[in-house]
């Protein structure tokens, strides 16, 4: 009975659900980082990443799997109950960096390279895109930012550390290969 006790006596953050990203990794096909002074856009094609924005090029996939296990592997550290988002003092208004993650890559972001054949509407059967808004640091350390989930009117905050992933360049998530060769077709190397 003391134990049943001590389950009532928790407080009600222990019992909501800590994960703010559900979908996993491989389901996952498209981000967008929209943030002050650009967008990055990845998608994925076949099994290959490529960044869209701010000028297609193609990506590393390590780099893009470690940019995603961040996304998916992000917790509240803390619920912010009753607070109103449109208040300055969290910093989620239009200035605010929007992360947006999605299983299929929407019609208008697609590379104009694809057929055009393509279906442009979203089978219903696929997850919603999931969107967040990183706001302002919770105090003058900087531990925590708030963070808004769309379509959620809760207030969450996330550790900063954690969320280093938004202020990720196009050039950290470039592809390194610098040549694609056969080894078999080599007959010799001059340097």
């Amino acid at each position: 009975a003391a134990r049943d006790e001590a389950q009532l006596d928790k407080p009600l953050d222990d019992f909501r659900q800590k994960k703010l990203v559900t979908l996993g990794t491989p389901e996952i096909k498209y981000v967008s980082i929209d943030r002050p002074g650009g967008k990055l856009e990845l998608a994925k094609e076949g099994e290959s990443w490529k960044i869209l924005a701010p000028e297609p090029m193609l990506a590393d996939s390590s780099a893009v799997s470690d940019l995603l296990f961040s996304i998916t592997g992000l917790q509240a550290v803390e619920y912010v109950d009753g607070a109103d988002a449109s208040a300055p003092i969290y910093g989620l208004g239009s200035h605010a960096k929007t992360v947006t993650i999605a299983t299929a890559v929407p019609p208008s972001a697609e590379p104009t390279t694809q057929p055009a054949t393509r279906s442009t509407q979203t089978p219903t059967t696929q997850p919603a895109p999931v969107k967040f808004t990183i706001g302002l640091p919770d105090t003058l350390l900087e531990k925590n930012l708030y963070v808004k989930v769309a379509g959620s009117n809760t207030i969450v905050k996330v550790s900063k550390d954690s969320l280093a992933f938004a202020d990720k360049k196009p050039l950290d998530l470039r592809d390194k290969m610098v040549v694609d060769l056969d080894p078999n077709l080599v007959n010799s190397v001059t340097v």
